[in-house]
């Protein structure tokens, strides 16, 4: 049974404290400023009670966003191949949200939430619908695990939010005289430029996963020349045979590689960290003239030139790390001739 009780604080408010007793279960009590709020509490925890919800309830209550987040950075982080991402992502909410009761994270404060990210000003100007989506994937994938692991929330609130509408996937690639250009201009600045934008245009690898290559990854074996990406964006590991051009430069710089690391290419500050090539990459395709073109776009054109050369596209996504066809699509109007010649074989039959 729940009873209230009315008391006047310290300050002469009057409060409510509402206590509800049920027979084999611990007693509970709250305090209120009104009867109404009191009244509810009551029938809630005794409805939670009976259905078996209350240790949740009671988690939501105890923890804070802050605790979640924290628990998380310390416990899962770590784990995860962006995780520093992650934990910039999830500190953004800590320092917004973080004082809030688990409870009083719903549906409506993550939309909040996602408003001012939108509207914020971050240290690269507006952020983009995708990098919001992130920030709220983070918050997401954490509240996962207060809800399956940790038993701290009964939902998580961000599965009923809306994601926004993220610009379609670009496709930029380099022409033939680009990627001459390009290629010219990086070979002066620095061998290792020079041979981690051969790599990328040879096998289509992610940004980081070319510049913290090692040489555990890469087998020089004659007649099985490979490289292996472990730990992709997808968490799976993708390995690709190397021929032309790539090996010799390979072979090349093997000769000169540095002993004191494992990694193809080591920061002359820290060895066991590869180098950052933002600058150096930066500074070819100035002298190079060419324009609206990042790091990312040298996957784009070694699946471009891939589609131009008639490939499947299921291999083109085997050897880009596509889970889904979906993303190796983007490349699909590249192969027009190609199925023009498969198409010209069917309609000739009929």
């Amino acid at each position: 049974m729940g009873t209230i009780t009315k008391r006047i604080s310290s300050k002469g408010k009057l409060r409510y404290r509402a206590q509800v007793q049920i027979k084999g279960y611990p007693a509970q009590s709250k305090t209120f400023g009104h009867m109404k709020i009191a009244e509810k509490w009551i029938r809630d925890t005794e409805d939670a009670i009976r259905s078996g919800t209350h240790s949740a309830l009671a988690e939501e209550e105890r923890h804070s966003v802050s605790d979640m987040i924290n628990r998380f950075i310390i416990e899962e982080v770590g784990k995860r191949r962006s995780g520093h991402n992650t934990q910039r992502e999830l500190e953004w909410f800590n320092s917004r949200i973080g004082n809030l009761r688990l409870s009083a994270l719903t549906p409506a404060v993550v939309v909040e939430c996602r408003t001012r990210l939108q509207q914020e000003e971050s240290t690269r100007g507006k952020r983009s619908p995708a990098t919001v989506n992130r920030y709220l994937a983070a918050l997401s994938v954490c509240c996962s695990f207060a809800l399956k692991e940790w038993m701290w929330i009964q939902s998580n609130p961000c599965s009923k939010v809306t994601r926004l509408q993220e610009a379609k996937g670009r496709t930029r690639f380099l022409s033939d005289e680009e990627r001459q250009r390009l290629l010219k201009a990086c070979e002066p600045i620095s061998k290792s430029l020079y041979l981690a934008v051969i790599l990328a245009l040879s096998t289509g690898a992610r940004r980081m996963n070319v510049w913290a290559l090692n040489w555990d990854d890469v087998d020089l074996s004659t007649d099985k020349e490979t490289v292996t990406f472990a730990r992709t964006k997808n968490d799976s590991t993708v390995i690709l045979p190397l021929a032309g051009k790539v090996v010799q430069l390979l072979l090349d710089y093997r000769k000169v590689r540095r002993l004191d690391t494992n990694l193809l290419f080591p920061s002359r500050v820290n060895p066991n960290h590869p180098i950052d090539f933002k600058a150096p990459f930066a500074k070819a395709l100035k002298q190079a003239k060419i324009e609206d073109f990042r790091w990312h776009d040298l996957r784009h054109s070694a699946a471009s030139y891939l589609a131009q050369q008639g490939v499947d596209l299921r291999r083109i996504a085997a050897i880009l790390g596509h889970k889904t066809l979906s993303m190796s699509l983007r490349y699909s109007h590249l192969n027009v001739e190609h199925l023009r010649e498969d198409l010209e074989k069917m309609t000739g039959r009929l």
